[in-house]
């Protein structure tokens, strides 16, 4: 699961200049967490970083 969301966020999220550490899809109690661990040298707008992936992909695994 996680390489396959690695996939598919990963173009998009290079565009920003972003790149990604680590995906998890892990179960904790009853719920289960997406987490994708970013990275960038310099400081990361997180809102717009957080806005372009619920453009592409918030129907699939709303972020936040």
């Amino acid at each position: 699961m996680e390489e396959k969301i690695r996939n598919l966020i990963e173009g998009e999220v290079l565009k920003l200049g972003v790149s990604i550490d680590s995906v998890e899809y892990v179960k904790e109690g009853q719920n289960y967490f997406l987490r994708i661990v970013i990275d960038r040298d310099e400081p990361i707008d997180i809102e717009k970083f957080i806005n372009r992936i619920n453009e592409k992909w918030g129907k699939y695994f709303p972020v936040w």
